[in-house]
């Protein structure tokens, strides 16, 4: 069965950094970055590399990514906040949970932080794609592959994968899960 509307949860403490890019929220490294919503992220297979993301950088700044094709289908960040001091050396939950609404017309996307690991768990983001939010490449790199979707094509769709990514980052973790959820 593939992942669809999903809660993916775990606590997790960032040891150490190799990432001096801790202001740009869109980028993967120095940040904890757990999705859903797609298949293989590949050059080979660019059309399956779709994925909503749930973003939580050491510095304590939490967004959203839509990835609508891997690597030419990035949207800009949204729901960006800072919901925590910096997270080095400290166990913290993180939770992000996905689940399409209006008739599968548009999907809602929340993040929870967990910021003593003690199941206190606080809402950091809500953000509702209905359409509108772009891909952020020109046209020419955009429509490079054909996966006949519009710049701001609303990852409605299912995917046989879920990820937990960190990339520069070194991180212990426990309680990782995935689990389907029934929508509200």
């Amino acid at each position: 069965d593939e992942w669809k509307n999903v809660e993916i949860t775990g606590y997790v403490k960032v040891i150490d950094t190799a990432s001096d890019n801790d202001d740009d929220a869109a980028s993967p490294e120095g940040a904890i970055n757990w999705y859903a919503r797609g298949g293989r992220h590949s050059d080979n297979v660019p059309c399956e590399g779709t994925s909503l993301k749930g973003i939580l950088r050491i510095n304590g700044l939490a967004a959203w990514q839509k990835e609508i094709w891997h690597t030419g289908g990035y949207t800009k960040t949204r729901a960006v906040v800072n919901v925590n001091d910096p997270i080095l050396d400290k166990w913290i939950g993180w939770k992000v949970v996905i689940y399409n609404i209006n008739n599968d017309t548009a999907v809602k996307m929340e993040s929870y932080l967990d910021e003593n690991a003690n199941n206190n768990w606080r809402k950091v983001t809500e953000l509702v794609d209905d359409g509108g939010w772009y891909a952020d490449y020109p046209d020419s790199v955009f429509y490079s592959v054909d996966c006949n979707r519009p710049k701001d094509y609303v990852v409605t769709n299912s995917g046989p994968i879920v990820t937990f990514r960190s990339d520069d980052i070194m991180w212990q973790f426990k309680e990782l899960n995935v689990r389907e959820i029934h929508t509200p």
